[in-house]
């Protein structure tokens, strides 16, 4: 998959709801904080990529590959929330903050940041 916010945004939405239970259209929507048809376009770019899957008006889950990639998202946005926390960062911020870089960086700066929390716990 390329490089797209929006799309990796829905993924690690549709992974972090899916540990709580299916994945509809309106808990996406409500999550997300975009319209209903906003979700059922983007769940359609993700099917042609192969990232979810959802029959006729069912839940949206994740195939094999999309819950790889959000997973992999999801865990990016922790380690940022957790690195800006230990920065002294307020958590609500560290949250903010952590949803505007977790698409922009690249992986070897994860890496990098990974390698100083452990060496810093």
């Amino acid at each position: 998959m390329r490089k797209d916010k929006a799309a990796e945004d829905y993924l690690e939405a549709i992974f972090q709801l899916s540990q709580e239970g299916q994945v509809t259209v309106s808990r996406l929507s409500d999550s997300l904080l975009v319209s209903k048809s906003a979700v059922t376009q983007m769940i359609g770019k993700l099917k042609e990529e192969n990232l979810v899957t959802q029959p006729y008006y069912g839940s949206i889950k994740l195939t094999s590959k999309g819950n790889d990639l959000g997973k992999k998202i999801s865990e990016r946005h922790k380690l940022l929330v957790n690195f800006l926390t230990f920065l002294g960062v307020t958590p609500e911020i560290a949250e903010k903050d952590a949803c505007l870089m977790e698409h922009g960086l690249h992986e070897e700066t994860i890496t990098q940041l990974l390698v100083f929390i452990d060496n810093n716990d």
